[in-house]
């Protein structure tokens, strides 16, 4: 056989080949015979090269592509959230020592909505109202815990806008600071919040926040919260980066109004007011806040600070800073922090609620340990002097689960 028959064979071996891949429903039904070339016809035609039969063999034994699996809305939806146990031991100069134990559940559902839009919804527990604690007591005999909306929020990046972000609706603190001086953590606000990257280049990043958020409906003259921040973030070397933020946190038509009340608890929380339950002045704040990350050595650890000051018509008490430390010593997480504030230094009902607000100053020291994994032990203690000089000894044990 010459070289051309040879070819011509390995073609025809190789269309019947795919021709039994092929074959209609309805040709498999005919009387009519299909010619189809067995492997072992293949192999033992005589005059065909080892790669021309390895080619045919290849085209008879192939496997049909399977079909493109289309994506399914549960790839997109994410399903998080966390459970907290807490023992608490409290002792106050010249009155009862007190314990208490506590719950905390969270549980959000997080979505892309499509290449630009996020989603997210969040439900907590918790005793009240009240914006800085998620926290439920057990009492009342085992009675049912209410469950509050804690996050609800529409984040949107357009793609013909690089390094925008814009975010509607009751959502995570969008600035950047390096404690709870002025916000406690659980803290969630409402309203609008627009972030854009301003620099970004190898080792550095320059971006800034803004946000106009309502704390309470009065008609047109509504209290509310606009912030603006400068945030730079620093690679100094391989192992040590910078964190530091400057920003404003301005409070509108605050001065006169009423001091908020959360379930029976009046939320004045070391804050001046009038005599008559009224916020005493305005809170116009500015905030500095530096993180330095020392990553790698005999014993990593960060140092981290902020000050904020209430630039207000009329406040004396107008100052506040902290100061802290943290570590890790094998699995331990350690930190520690110092703080003092004024009476009129932050706003006393977003503040950090286990210190108990401004006008008080003292020590706050954590370990935490991982019992398994996403199961954490902490143990904090806090030393706390009162704006009235009372010195308050607080102890507490949380053992938390992360899903």
């Amino acid at each position: 056989m010459n070289a051309r028959t040879a070819q011509y064979t390995v073609m025809g071996l190789a269309l019947s080949a795919a021709a039994a891949f092929a074959v209609p429903e309805a040709a498999k039904e005919s009387s009519t015979p299909v010619a189809v070339v067995s492997a072992e016809e293949i192999i033992a035609a005589p005059a065909i090269s080892l790669e021309d039969r390895v080619a045919a063999l290849e085209l008879l034994t192939a496997v049909p592509a399977a079909p493109a699996k289309t994506s399914s809305w549960t790839d997109k939806v994410t399903i998080k959230g966390d459970a907290r146990f807490r023992y608490e031991y409290q002792a106050k100069d010249s009155d009862t020592d007190k314990s208490r134990s506590r719950l905390r559940g969270r549980v959000g559902a997080y979505a892309d909505v499509n290449d630009e839009t996020k989603v997210g919804i969040r439900l907590a527990t918790g005793s009240d109202e009240s914006p800085t604690s998620t926290n439920q007591d057990i009492d009342e005999f085992g009675s049912e815990k209410a469950i509050w909306l804690d996050l609800v929020y529409i984040t949107y990046s357009p793609e013909y806008l690089p390094g925008f972000s814009g975010t509607l609706g009751k959502m995570k603190q969008p600035w950047t600071l390096s404690s709870d001086l002025i916000f406690d953590s659980d803290f969630n606000p409402e309203g609008l919040s627009a972030s854009q990257k301003l620099v970004s280049s190898e080792g550095f990043d320059l971006s800034s926040q803004f946000g106009y958020f309502t704390m309470a409906e009065e008609g047109t003259e509504d209290v509310n919260l606009g912030t603006a921040q400068l945030i730079a973030k620093a690679d100094i070397s391989e192992d040590i980066d910078l964190t530091a933020s400057m920003g404003a946190f301005l409070y509108g038509n605050l001065e006169g109004y009423t001091i908020p009340t959360f379930g029976t608890k009046v939320a004045r929380n070391g804050n001046t007011d009038d005599g008559v339950g009224n916020y005493m002045y305005g809170y116009e704040l500015v905030d500095g806040s530096v993180i330095l990350n020392i990553k790698k050595g005999p014993l990593p650890f960060k140092v981290f600070g902020e000050l904020v000051n209430n630039l207000a018509d009329n406040v004396s008490e107008d100052t506040a800073w902290l100061v802290g430390v943290g570590t890790k010593v094998k699995k331990v997480s350690l930190s520690y922090n110092y703080r003092d504030m004024e009476a009129d230094s932050v706003l006393g009902a977003l503040a950090d609620g286990d210190f108990g607000g401004p006008g008080g100053k003292g020590h706050k020291v954590k370990a935490s340990y991982p019992l398994a994994k996403n199961l954490n032990l902490d143990l904090i203690y806090q030393r706390i002097n009162t704006i009235s000089d009372v010195d308050i000894d607080k102890a507490q044990v949380d053992v938390s689960v992360k899903f």
